[in-house]
C-alpha cells in the first residue's frame, strides 16, 4: 500500500468539497476533520467513509478494506452525525409467548416503548407488555388474516390491515377499537403514518392506496395494478406496486410525480426523515428526525434497489430524482430497511443473504451469509449498531454494522417471518404462533 493518497472531500450529497489533497494514508479520522473546509458546518459531528468502508480510526484502516486503485482520486464522503452510540446486542431468549392460533405476520415495538403487538393470521391483534412480556389483551378484527400493524409515531393509535381489504383503527389509552371499514376490495398489504400522528395509509391488492385520519377513510389514490407499498415522505404519500411506479401524492390526492425506476414489481420502500424534514412536512415538532438529507429507497422483484433523493429546481419547485441504484443480490428482495441516522441502508432477499449499504454513495458495505434459507426482514437499532434479520431457516441473527460480524444466533421452532428492535430488545414472530423476546 502506497505511503500517500490523492483525495477528494466530498459531501453526502455527492457534491466536492474543497479542493483535492494529498494525504498520508496514516492520517487519523480526527485530522481529517481539521482538513475539511473552513465553511464546513459540523466538522466535529463528520463521519468519514470510503467506498464501503467507515473511516473508524484512520484511512488506512478504512483504505485496505477496499480494492482501489492507487492512481484514482480516493473520494472521501462525509455524513454530518454524532458518533455512533451502542446497544448491547440480545444475548438470550427471555421469553416465548403463545396465545395465537395461527401463524405470526407482524411485529411491532412501540415508539413509547411499552408495548407489543403481533398481528396473525387467526384475525386478532394481541398487546403483550415490553417490560414484562406478559400479556395485556387480544383484540378481534376480521375472519381473516391481519397482514399489517403500524402504531402512531406518538404512540396513541394502532393500525390494522387485513387479507379482505378491512382496515382497523385501536385507541391505545383502553386498547379499544375505534372504527374497522372494508373500503378496500382486496388485502391490504403495507401501512404508513404521517409523522404528525394524525393521518396513516393503507395499501391494498385492490390497486389503490387510501388514506386515513382518526375518524375514518378520507380518499384513495389509484395505481393500474395492486399497490404493495406505502410511506410517507414528510405530508407526501409515496405509493408503489405492480405497475412497477412509484406515485408520489400530496395532501389533497393529487398525484404530482410517477417515479420510474424499476423495471419489474416495486415491492418495498423505506424513508429516511433527515434534519431537513421540515421542508416536506408541516407540522415537524413532533417528528424524530435523523442526521443528513432526506431521502428514501425502493426494491424491486428486479433484484434492484434504487435511492431516491429530492431536486430543488427553485425555493418552491423539487422533484425526486434516482441517485443511486443497488446492485449485487442475485435473487428478489424481500426488506429494505434504514438506520435512524439514516448513514446506512440495509436489504434482505430470497438469495439467502443480507447486504449492508453506505447510504453516502450507495457502496456495498458488507454481505452477511449467515443465513441457510430466504431472508424475510431486516431492522437497524434505533442507534444504528445492530442489524438483525430473519428468516424461513427459523433463526433470528443480530450483526454488528461497525464490525460486520454476527454477534448473536437465535434459533426458533418454525419460520420467523417478523422482527422489531427497540433499544436492546428484539421481537419476533412466524409460522410458530409464537412472540418471542430476546434481550
Amino acid at each position: 500500500m502506497n505511503s500517500q493518497v490523492i483525495a477528494q472531500f466530498m459531501s453526502h450529497d455527492d457534491t466536492p468539497m474543497g479542493s483535492v489533497l494529498q494525504l498520508p494514508i496514516s492520517i487519523t479520522l480526527e485530522s481529517l476533520k481539521v482538513l475539511l473546509p473552513p465553511d464546513t458546518p459540523e466538522k466535529d459531528r463528520m463521519r468519514m467513509f470510503i467506498h464501503g468502508s467507515e473511516i473508524i480510526t484512520t484511512l488506512g484502516e478504512a483504505h485496505k478494506k477496499e480494492k482501489v486503485e492507487s492512481e484514482e482520486i480516493l473520494k472521501i464522503y462525509c455524513y454530518p452525525d454524532d458518533p455512533p452510540k451502542k446497544t448491547r446486542a440480545p444475548g438470550y431468549l427471555a421469553s416465548s409467548c403463545s396465545g395465537h392460533t395461527a401463524a405470526i405476520l407482524s411485529v411491532k415495538q412501540s415508539p413509547c416503548k411499552q408495548y407489543v403487538c403481533s398481528a396473525s393470521g387467526d384475525g386478532t391483534v394481541r398487546f403483550w407488555s415490553a417490560s414484562t412480556k406478559t400479556p395485556i389483551k387480544s383484540v378481534k378484527l376480521f375472519q381473516h388474516w391481519i397482514q399489517c400493524i403500524e402504531f402512531s409515531p406518538d404512540s396513541k393509535w394502532l393500525a390494522a390491515g387485513a387479507m379482505n381489504g378491512g382496515v382497523s383503527l385501536i385507541s391505545m389509552a383502553d386498547l379499544s377499537v375505534v372504527y374497522s371499514k372494508k373500503i378496500h376490495k382486496d388485502g391490504a398489504t403495507s401501512i404508513t403514518w404521517r409523522a404528525d400522528s394524525e393521518i396513516f395509509a393503507t395499501a391494498s391488492r385492490d390497486s389503490s392506496a387510501s388514506v386515513w385520519n382518526t375518524i375514518g377513510h378520507v380518499r384513495s389514490i389509484f395505481h393500474e395494478k395492486p399497490v404493495i407499498s406505502v410511506k410517507y415522505f414528510g405530508d407526501y404519500l409515496l405509493s408503489a406496486g405492480r405497475d412497477t411506479t412509484i406515485k408520489v401524492s400530496d395532501e389533497s390526492g393529487s398525484v404530482i410525480q410517477v417515479l420510474r425506476g424499476h423495471i419489474l414489481w416495486v415491492t418495498g420502500l423505506a424513508v429516511h426523515n433527515g434534519s431537513d424534514l421540515g421542508r416536506y412536512l408541516k407540522k415537524s415538532e413532533s417528528a424524530e428526525l435523523g442526521a443528513g438529507k432526506s431521502f428514501f429507497v425502493s426494491i424491486s422483484d428486479d433484484k434492484t434497489a434504487v435511492m431516491w433523493r429530492p431536486s430543488w429546481v427553485n425555493d418552491n419547485s423539487w422533484n425526486f430524482l434516482p441517485v443511486r441504484k443497488l446492485i449485487g443480490h442475485k435473487d428478489v428482495l424481500t426488506s429494505v430497511s434504514i438506520s435512524l441516522n439514516g448513514a446506512y441502508i440495509s436489504t434482505s432477499s430470497f438469495d439467502k443473504t443480507v447486504k449492508l449499504w453506505t447510504s453516502v454513495n450507495g457502496y456495498l458495505s458488507h454481505t452477511f451469509k449467515s443465513h441457510t434459507l430466504l431472508a424475510y426482514q431486516t431492522a437497524f437499532s434505533t442507534t444504528g449498531n445492530l442489524l438483525v434479520s430473519c428468516s424461513a431457516d427459523k433463526t433470528v441473527k443480530v450483526y454488528s454494522v461497525e464490525k460486520k460480524i454476527l454477534l448473536s444466533d437465535f434459533v426458533c421452532k418454525d419460520q420467523v417471518f417478523a422482527i422489531d428492535i427497540k433499544d436492546g430488545m428484539i421481537t419476533a414472530g412466524g409460522k410458530d404462533k409464537l412472540v418471542y423476546f430476546f434481550t
